[in-house]
């Protein structure tokens, strides 16, 4: 519940505190309205009716305020803090038209970041994620039958943290696959690995071409998952790409959800 209560927090403190603001002189009462018509036909000379005045101040008066919402929020961040994005993707949109420019892929679940990128919402605070070209990546094969009429893939992607197969859900644990996997960084725990990025590259190609539907699962950080999404799903003609995302439970032992979310 506590959580909850955060997330309509973050929520109203973001977005629906600035739209009542917006929103406002739709409640101006006659008495102010009267107010401007009066002073503005002793300026003028002239009679103006009543309701085309009552429009004319309550939309521009609309417009001043969602300028300057927009202005206010051109700078700020949105959903940051400590409270995880996973919220409908309507809020985002709802999020860039009232001026918010930036955002962190921290804290994002996986299908909010694929869904962010590949529209270009927002621009993209960088994480502090050290780069480290030597870790070694491994990718096995050996559960991948070349076949034209493949109709879904797994592509298991462990970065952060390892994925066994008993965490992958129990009708997609047959399927054809490709695990790949980073071993750990003397870096750091979470590197940014262009090798990483390569063999994800290689695999989603090869999967492609068979015209299966891609079963993704991640445990990669956030960099590597936006160089993924920028450098492998998005490049060229992004539609060739037929991807269902999985994403992981919140309980200890992190199963991925019987069900994908389509990116």
């Amino acid at each position: 519940m506590n959580i909850i209560f955060k997330k309509v927090k973050k929520i109203f403190s973001q977005e629906v505190f600035y739209i009542i603001i917006i929103i406002i002189p739709l409640f101006f009462q006659d008495s102010w309205i009267e107010l401007i018509k009066k002073i503005f036909e002793s300026w003028n000379g002239t009679t103006i009716n009543q309701d085309i005045t009552s429009i004319i101040v309550k939309t521009i008066s609309m417009i001043i305020l969602y300028g300057c919402v927009v202005k206010f929020n051109s700078k700020r961040e949105f959903f940051n803090g400590d409270v995880y994005g996973d919220i409908p993707i309507c809020f985002y949109y709802m999020a860039k038209i009232l001026g918010y420019k930036k955002i962190s892929l921290i804290r994002k679940p996986y299908d909010i970041q694929f869904k962010v990128l590949r529209r270009d919402l927002f621009e993209i605070v960088e994480d502090n994620i050290e780069k480290d070209e030597n870790v070694n990546v491994e990718i096995d094969k050996s559960n991948f039958k070349y076949s034209n009429n493949m109709r879904e893939c797994n592509l298991i992607i462990a970065d952060t943290y390892s994925i066994n197969k008993n965490q992958i859900p129990e009708n997609k644990r047959s399927l054809d696959a490709i695990w790949i996997k980073r071993e750990k960084s003397v870096i750091a725990t979470r590197v940014y690995s262009p090798k990483l990025i390569n063999a994800v590259s290689e695999s989603a190609a090869l999967i492609q071409k068979t015209g299966a539907k891609i079963n993704l699962f991640l445990t990669t950080n956030t960099k590597n998952t936006e160089r993924i999404i920028k450098d492998v799903f998005m490049k060229g003609d992004r539609s060739i790409y037929n991807i269902e995302i999985f994403l992981q439970e919140s309980d200890k032992n992190r199963c991925f959800k019987d069900k994908g979310i389509k990116v």
